[in-house]
């Protein structure tokens, strides 16, 4: 057994290996799902100015692209590893655990565990 992932908890090595074999996966995610350029657009015309003659460079909407990609990926990263030291920490109590079933769905509840751990480090 091993002492793993600074939360206290007794893992075995082949649980923690799994966990950070998923975890460099993740850290590698795509932007697949990047926010296009005229929703941010819009978002900003509508909710931050105040003068309807107030211009955006596209320069400022790509620099605010990028970072909700990197917000956004850090949350579901943040959350995957929530959860996933979560399931281990459950996989201890029971006996009978499933191996087989490895999927891991997130939620909305899952982004609410760590959201404000994040939003004070930004």
């Amino acid at each position: 057994m091993l002492h793993g992932l600074g939360l206290g908890l007794e893992v075995s090595e082949a649980i923690l290996s799994s966990f950070l074999l998923e975890t460099n996966a993740l850290r590698n995610i795509q932007a697949d799902m990047t926010i296009l350029l005229e929703t941010i657009e819009k978002i900003l015309r509508s909710e931050s100015f105040q003068n309807k003659d107030t211009t955006i460079t596209k320069e400022t909407i790509l620099m605010i692209q990028r970072y909700m990609d990197l917000f956004i990926k850090e949350a579901v990263i943040r959350s995957y590893e929530n959860k996933v030291a979560t399931q281990v920490e459950d996989f201890d109590d029971e006996e009978d655990a499933d191996e087989e079933d490895k999927t891991i769905e997130l939620t909305h509840l899952d982004l609410e565990r760590i959201v404000g751990l994040l939003l004070m480090e930004l």
